[in-house]
């Protein structure tokens, strides 16, 4: 049985907390209709709008760790 390998091509990478920084994330998530799919969904499951914080334009904003 062959098993189909989607990711493919894909890297995702975690470097971190205090590593994130305003704006992050907003290349993918303008470009593709999936990213935005999934930050939907991440919003809806949080219960807040995680990608006012990642978008905005305050370093500072991102920093508790319930945020990062």
């Amino acid at each position: 049985m062959e098993v189909s390998n989607k990711m493919e091509g894909v890297a995702l990478l975690f470097p971190g907390q205090g590593s994130q920084q305003a704006g992050m994330g907003s290349g993918p998530f303008f470009r593709s209709k999936q990213a935005r799919s999934l930050m939907n969904r991440a919003n809806s499951l949080l219960g807040f709008d995680l990608s006012s914080f990642m978008f905005g334009d305050s370093n500072e904003a991102l920093r508790p760790t319930e945020i990062a």
